[in-house]
């Protein structure tokens, strides 16, 4: 007798802010179109007291019609048998980091940014894409995902490093959806490349040769599995999130591959994602190695 197939879990971190609006969609869109079960989840920060006063209601119970909103957000598409809700007091991100090892995707929001360029909010889901075991998508304020269902898929494509997980994932994002996928490919040439023009473009010609070659190899590999995706492969010069920013500017969805010694080593993120993290206006997803 054999075990019946799990049905997969997409789980959407919730804190009342306004960021939440965004995450919830894209998550209740993600549910649909994949079958998965939706998981509400919900971190109390606990209270911290000062002197004798204690607060009339825990922290669970001021979240509670937080969660109870988007119960109701989620199940305007979703079955409620489909919707679940997880509801616990701690600190956010070590939390939600080990509530995501449990399920299949993590969304998380993320406000935009004020008007020197800060983040106003958005440490959280950045803290948790860069260590969490499970694939997070990070979703801005505002993201009107309906406005672009024929937009394609990007992935940023390092064949210097095992991101074959995140290539993989762009590759079923874009099959799930029926949309094109973008490989960008970007070379970071050491300044001391830069002061003679025949060397530079030599170092460039070989570079892209050889990512070529091995990124071809890994679009091989996934052929057989995604048969109906178009690829495009975009080779480029400069600084790499710089180019990511503008290639995904009018797509639906930036992939990124995470190492797993990022993890490992306590380093949250490269500079890359970090910076592709904190300026993106779409949604991004943090696929760990």
């Amino acid at each position: 007798m054999t075990d019946s197939p799990t049905t997969p879990t997409v789980a959407v971190a919730v804190d009342g802010s306004d960021a939440n609006v965004a995450a919830i969609s894209w998550a209740v869109m993600q549910a649909d179109r994949t079958g998965a079960d939706l998981v509400i989840v919900t971190v109390a920060e606990p209270y911290e007291v000062i002197g004798s006063y204690v607060p009339e209601i825990s922290p669970t119970e001021y979240l509670v019609p937080v969660v109870q909103a988007a119960v109701a957000r989620a199940t305007e598409t979703l079955e409620d048998v489909r919707v679940s809700t997880t509801l616990v007091t701690g600190h956010p991100v070590p939390v939600i980091q080990e509530l995501a090892e449990e399920h299949d995707l993590l969304v998380m929001g993320k406000r935009g940014l004020g008007a020197l360029g800060r983040l106003v909010m958005g440490s959280t889901s950045i803290a948790v894409a860069g260590r969490a075991a499970t694939p997070v998508v990070v979703v801005p304020d505002g993201w009107d995902a309906q406005s672009r269902l024929d937009a394609p898929v990007v992935v940023g494509v390092d064949v210097d490093k095992d991101h074959g997980a995140g290539l993989h994932f762009a590759f079923a994002m874009a099959s799930e959806r029926g949309v094109s996928l973008t490989a960008v490919q970007v070379w970071e040439p050491h300044p001391a490349l830069t002061g003679d023009s025949g060397v530079y473009i030599s170092a460039f010609d070989d570079w892209a040769a050889t990512a070529g070659g091995e990124f071809k190899a890994r679009l091989d590999q996934m052929a057989s599995e995604f048969p109906g995706v178009d690829v495009e492969v975009v080779q480029l010069v400069g600084q790499p999130a710089r180019h990511l920013l503008e290639h995904a500017a009018e797509a639906q969805l930036l992939v990124l591959g995470r190492d797993a010694k990022e993890r490992l080593s306590g380093f949250a993120l490269g500079s890359v994602a970090r910076s592709v993290l904190h300026h993106s206006s779409i949604p991004v997803a943090v696929i760990p190695a």
